[in-house]
């Protein structure tokens, strides 16, 4: 993989506007020129791998390399974007610090009673919080909920989700090897509960184009 130094140096040789081109439209993929769109997502994840090593995404981690404010801002911007499951993780990481055996029947719990089932009490059950002393539970389990998704509709086997898991949580590879297993034990529950869903939004937007004539 390419760092943050090689990326902008082609940049800088190859499309000595990017700059301005990322300025005027941020939407890689509607570049007319692909390599260049291409580029720019490379820069991205370049950017995203290093906020994970600094486990921050602060503009001044930006403006190092990036001397234009609005190319930085714009760029940090974008990683913040790509790095929102792993922020919304970083409390169970510095769980894991303590007590990973605590990180683990967390994520048990959520996945049987948040993801497959819906039960209340789990966000009493954890109080995770965070350097202000708000608790992110909520946070934590809607990006747990988010993920599993995303994975379930691509129809991703196991040993893909351990993988994506661990990157975008940044969990320890045996609480993601705990998950991808819940994953691949309950996929055709986890499915067919995504397909009940369509169905429900399905018909509340039938019923409301009825409604509407």
């Amino acid at each position: 993989m390419q760092n943050v130094k090689s990326i902008l140096e082609d940049l800088k040789h190859n499309f000595p506007d990017w700059e301005q081109k990322l300025q005027e439209n941020d939407d890689f993929t509607t570049y007319e020129d692909e390599v260049l769109g291409h580029r720019m997502l490379d820069l991205v994840f370049a950017f995203k791998r290093l906020c994970k090593e600094r486990e921050s995404c602060a503009l001044e981690i930006f403006s190092e390399w990036i001397t234009d404010p609005k190319t930085a801002e714009i760029l940090r911007g974008k990683v913040e974007v790509v790095l929102v499951y792993y922020n919304a993780f970083r409390p169970l990481r510095e769980m894991l610090l303590k007590n990973p055996e605590n990180v683990k029947e967390l994520l048990e719990d959520a996945f049987f009673h948040y993801v497959l089932r819906w039960e209340p009490d789990i966000v009493r059950r954890w109080r995770i919080r965070d350097e202000e002393g708000e608790n992110r539970m909520e946070e934590i389990l809607q990006a747990l909920d988010n993920l599993t998704d995303y994975y379930t509709k691509r129809l991703y086997t196991q040993k893909t989700v351990k993988k994506d898991f661990e990157d975008e949580t940044g969990l320890s590879e045996e609480c993601c090897e705990l998950y991808a297993k819940l994953y691949e034990e309950h996929f055709h529950e986890l499915k067919l509960n995504m397909i009940l869903n369509g169905l429900v939004e399905c018909q509340a937007q039938l019923q409301q184009m009825q409604d509407f004539l």
